[in-house]
């Protein structure tokens, strides 16, 4: 969730997780539980996905230092990912049922695997709850690897 301040402080690790480990492939799914604006941010990032933004909106979003608070906030970060304004409202109404198909699966998902809240992981099929440091998820993602178990 983009109002998620744990989410927030995950980025930087999940960033420098990235560039230290070249063989980790992320995928984020959307799954906004923080009320109305935050499904409008993810609705946002997933229409800016049809120009190829998504990767900029999702970090704009995240790296934030502030809760996004309404769509004047939503529409600020947006532009500063360098995002076509107008192509975006199109693609919001035109792929509107898509993108509803999109968050309503990450729902069912999410609900499946019984989290009670954002962030969570899932490595390789092991569910990781919450959030941790660079080094700790470096720690988990070698544990993975060298097939030990983590608890």
């Amino acid at each position: 969730d983009y109002n998620c301040p744990y989410c927030k402080k995950m980025q930087p690790e999940i960033d420098g997780l990235l560039k230290a480990d070249p063989k980790v492939r992320v995928l984020y799914k959307d799954w906004p539980i923080f009320g109305d604006v935050s499904e409008t941010a993810a609705r946002t990032a997933l229409a800016a996905g049809y120009q190829g933004k998504y990767e900029a909106v999702h970090n704009a979003f995240m790296l934030s230092p502030s809760r996004i608070g309404d769509q004047a906030d939503i529409t600020r970060l947006v532009q500063s990912a360098g995002v076509d304004m107008a192509r975006l409202n199109q693609d919001l109404a035109d792929h509107r049922a898509d993108i509803d198909a999109v968050l309503d699966r990450n729902g069912r998902e999410a609900a499946a695997l019984a989290l009670q809240g954002t962030p969570a992981f899932i490595i390789n099929g092991n569910l990781i709850p919450g959030g941790m440091p660079q080094a700790q998820l470096e720690a988990v993602i070698g544990r993975i690897r060298s097939g030990q178990p983590l608890r």
